[in-house]
């Protein structure tokens, strides 16, 4: 997806380490059926280091972007950070489910910016909101409740199968203890 990085000087000195500073463009991405929208680049700083078995990248990667609100549907800014912690493996591995791990090629390449990507992705939330306050959309006519108000939202459904509970609550917030003693 993205081009390699050489690193093939930590490679050569043991003790040397490779500090990377910068960043790189990600286009719109989906996270279970969320569009994320980025608003610039995404940003690394890292530092490579051989550990005997490949190299290990320790840092943070940033990216910015329009996410949607998952209550009201409106977009918001969001600020993705993901703390890096990635081993590049001297050879070709598998994980315990045969799935490919991160390795060094034999130029002293590796796949640094998808690594990166993923990183951000899996960071992604999964329920974005832009206030965890936020009121939504009324289940009826869908009017954004942090906006207007409307009359339907707070009509009570006597065919709604949790119609019963009606009552169990009070005004409060706490259930009604009539007689509890």
């Amino acid at each position: 997806m993205f081009s390699q990085t050489n690193i093939r000087l930590v490679l050569d000195d043991h003790d040397a380490v490779l500090h990377l500073n910068d960043s790189f463009d990600i286009a719109e991405f989906v996270v279970e059926d969320l569009e994320f929208k980025p608003l610039g680049p995404a940003y690394y700083d890292l530092d490579l280091t051989y550990t005997g078995d490949g190299v290990l990248a320790l840092g943070v990667v940033t990216l910015d972007v329009s996410a949607p609100c998952v209550r009201c549907l409106e977009e918001f800014p969001l600020r993705i950070n993901s703390e890096v912690q990635t081993l590049f493996y001297l050879d070709p591995t598998v994980d315990d489910a045969g799935d490919p791990l991160p390795f060094i090629d034999d130029e002293g390449n590796i796949s640094l910016l998808d690594e990166l990507y993923e990183d951000l992705r899996m960071e992604t939330p999964f329920a974005p909101l832009h206030d965890r306050d936020c009121l939504g959309l009324c289940p009826k006519c869908g009017v954004n409740l942090n906006v207007e108000t409307c009359t339907c939202s707070h009509e009570i459904d006597p065919t709604h199968p949790l119609a019963g509970l009606i009552g169990l609550i009070g005004e409060d917030g706490h259930a009604d203890e009539e007689d509890s003693e």
